[in-house]
């Protein structure tokens, strides 16, 4: 098979929601895609499932838990032959024609980083809690979009860089990136149990155009156990990518918006270390808290400026 693009889809403890999740790729209408099923440990019966999927152009890699995402997302990138990566989470709805409307919008803009959608939010039963999430996302609506057709537009990398310092508008399986484009800018970082993703939008943004289609194309869904809702340890590691971005590049109100930002992820940390009684970890978040807050309130004072 000739592989034009392929899916990427970490699975963990996903048996309830993996084979619907397929069935909505399956469903589009392309030809050449291949799907790479990443089992990181899982103990709930998902590789039972996956090992009972006789199809060609279906991979199941399995190995032992990560703790996160990215080192599946690396495995079965590495693994991938299409020219085109699109990522999935193992517990979304893909809507028809997601793949077909990125790969032509992608064909016919060669050069940009990745093309991101809109998306609904589903909970763990199904239904509906937004039916548009970037509807919420102020920085998204307001940023400069040039129309190159088909529905499709075009954000140009120092617009789309600033308005996702501000707010992370991209959804993970609303993704579609170039294969080439991990050789330009290295993988996920395997560091970060959760926030990954953002990174990556970061590191493909301070260099590249981005396309968009303010178009809901798959189902983002929020469950108790997931990645997403880890408390304190996905404070942290937004830290950690916010952290990342604090270079002399930075523009001065950015560099305000940054430390904005990471004081309020270390004043989230603390409160669940305090619910918890780790008052070692209290201590230290709050550290943090209160030297980013400085720093937040020199920027103001200074009008934006370090």
């Amino acid at each position: 098979m000739n592989v034009s693009i392929s899916v990427i889809i970490p699975c963990f403890n996903c048996a309830d929601y993996i084979m619907p999740t397929l069935r909505s790729i399956f469903a589009q209408n392309v030809e050449g895609m291949e799907i790479i099923l990443i089992d990181d440990g899982s103990t709930d019966g998902t590789a039972a499932l996956l090992a009972e999927i006789e199809r060609p152009d279906v991979v199941v890699i399995r190995q032992p838990n990560s703790g996160g995402p990215s080192v599946p997302r690396n495995v079965g990138i590495k693994a991938a032959k299409g020219k085109y990566i699109a990522l999935f989470d193992s517990d979304d709805l893909m809507l028809p024609s997601k793949i077909a409307k990125s790969l032509d919008a992608l064909a016919a803009e060669p050069n940009v980083g990745m093309i991101f959608t809109d998306f609904e939010i589903i909970d763990e039963a199904g239904h509906t809690i937004s039916s548009s999430a970037h509807e919420a996302y102020d920085a998204l609506r307001g940023i400069s979009k040039v129309s190159v057709g088909r529905g499709v537009y075009k954000i140009a990398q120092d617009a789309i860089f600033d308005a996702m310092v501000r707010q992370n508008f991209v959804g993970t399986s609303s993704v579609v990136f170039p294969r080439s484009i991990f050789d330009k800018i290295g993988f996920f970082d395997e560091t970060l149990t959760n926030g990954d993703d953002r990174d990556m939008w970061h590191r493909i943004m301070s260099r590249f155009s981005a396309l968009y289609i303010p178009e809901v194309l798959h189902c983002y869904r929020i469950r108790g156990g997931s990645v997403s809702t880890r408390g304190a340890r996905n404070s942290e590691n937004r830290i950690t990518v916010l952290k990342k971005l604090i270079k002399p590049s930075l523009s001065k109100e950015n560099l305000c918006l940054v430390k904005a930002q990471i004081a309020r992820n270390f004043y989230d940390a603390s409160y669940i270390y305090y619910k918890r009684h780790q008052w070692n970890k209290l201590l230290r978040s709050l550290s943090g808290y209160f030297f980013y807050q400085f720093q937040v309130r020199i920027c103001k004072v200074l009008g934006g400026n370090k």
